[in-house]
């Protein structure tokens, strides 16, 4: 379900936490930041029948989405997590006491497996990505509004009443922010006039970003979600890019510099599984780029990981965080100086680009969220609640990307 409480003039909005009450209905409690006009929807998202369809899909551990072809000189084979239809002789490149699972199927004119593969290519496979499609009709089943959904209600009180927190925003109170149960119903913050207000610490006043990143170098890893930011922090710093270019690959590593400030910006995939047809040294793995870190100069690291690992169980995208932890956990100990943040995952209606459930990602940011709980050091950076409403698409505008990095800078500032 999705409950959304929003303000009718600036479309403003806050997050709800819905609690389940297992027979039937459901619950939800929250404030209402904002006085005047509202409106309330209410959304089925999926039905629960959907739900177990989603979850039984996913526990084959083969991708039904994409498939990932090799190219090896004039032959191409499939490789995966786990092929669906392996060959005879199996080409193993997975580093499994680093959380990596890989596999292509060997060449035919070839004797033995390449180091690695040269290149690869994606392939958008016929099967559905959303199970047994009954289950999944839109306006019937899926992402629909409920009965008497648009009601309308009024919020008394003035602008002076707006909840704010009295804890200034940092390195603290980021962690806190971290450590937020999700079993709790408070929202961590709303958007007011299109400004998000933290309710954990008083995000309002930021230094300038130049200021703030001078002397610094910033890594954002991941999908191409957090790319984004890195293009976004390439405009506002003006850097001067001198990254491998190629137009046909998104995913090829990006390293940006400002001589006058000197501030340096890093951007490098999450490796594979990644929809991206390119050269290995557009698809490192995270923990490889844990390891070539220098931490000698003041340095953080925002990474995300997930959208890609959606149409395989969980399983795997736990090995693979159990390999991320480990090399994180190394790095503090070389450099405890180095600041982590996890960027949370987007929440977007269904589209052509990420027909994908949005509960899928929102299992994902669940397992995401509280698999670095315990390290004091790692921050998360709630961009789930952010996108809840209003809502955005996958690749979120370039207003929402400077909202995350202001999100981000009023912690790491």
């Amino acid at each position: 379900m999705r409950v959304d409480p929003r303000e009718i003039q600036l479309k403003d909005g806050i997050a709800v936490m819905i609690e389940d009450y297992y027979n039937g209905t459901y619950g939800w409690n929250t404030i209402v930041p904002w006085p005047g006009r509202c409106q309330l929807i209410i959304e089925l998202v999926h039905s629960s029948e959907a739900v177990v369809d989603l979850i039984s899909q996913r526990a084959t551990l083969v991708n039904l989405n994409r498939g990932f072809r090799g190219i090896f000189d004039n032959d191409d084979v499939e490789c995966d997590i786990n092929l669906s239809d392996p060959d005879s002789t199996t080409c193993d490149y997975s580093q499994k006491s680093r959380g990596i699972t890989w596999y292509c199927n060997k060449p035919q004119n070839i004797t033995s497996c390449p180091e690695r593969v040269p290149t690869y290519k994606i392939m958008k496979k016929d099967k559905t990505v959303l199970g047994d499609q009954p289950l999944f009709k839109t306006g019937v089943n899926w992402q629909t509004e409920i009965s008497n959904s648009g009601a309308m209600f009024y919020a008394q009180g003035t602008t002076e009443d707006f909840p704010r927190s009295s804890f200034k925003c940092n390195l603290r109170t980021a962690s806190i922010r971290s450590k937020h149960k999700m079993s709790s119903h408070r929202p961590t913050g709303y958007f007011h006039e299109g400004r998000w207000v933290s309710l954990l610490c008083d995000n309002h006043i930021i230094p300038l970003m130049r200021e703030c990143l001078k002397h610094k170098s910033v890594y954002v890893i991941g999908d191409s979600t957090i790319r984004q930011w890195y293009y976004s922090l390439q405009t506002q710093l003006r850097l001067r890019d001198t990254g491998l270019y190629d137009n046909k690959c998104w995913s090829m590593p990006r390293d940006g510099i400002n001589l006058q400030d000197d501030i340096r910006i890093h951007y490098r995939a999450h490796g594979n599984p990644l929809h991206s047809s390119g050269p290995p040294e557009s698809r490192p793995y995270i923990v490889d780029t844990l390891q070539t870190i220098n931490g000698t100069r003041p340095t953080a690291v925002v990474f995300n990981i997930g959208s890609h690992f959606l149409p395989y169980d969980p399983s795997v995208f736990i090995q693979r965080l159990t390999g991320i932890r480990n090399a994180a956990v190394m790095l503090h100990k070389r450099y405890p100086s180095v600041q982590f943040f996890v960027k949370g995952a987007t929440r977007f209606r269904s589209t052509a680009v990420g027909p994908l459930s949005d509960w899928l990602y929102l299992r994902t940011d669940r397992i995401l969220r509280g698999f670095f709980n315990d390290l004091q050091y790692v921050r998360h950076l709630d961009t789930w609640e952010m996108t809840s409403t209003p809502q955005t698409n996958i690749h979120a505008s370039e207003d929402y990307i400077e909202k995350f990095i202001l999100l981000f800078l009023s912690y790491y500032c």
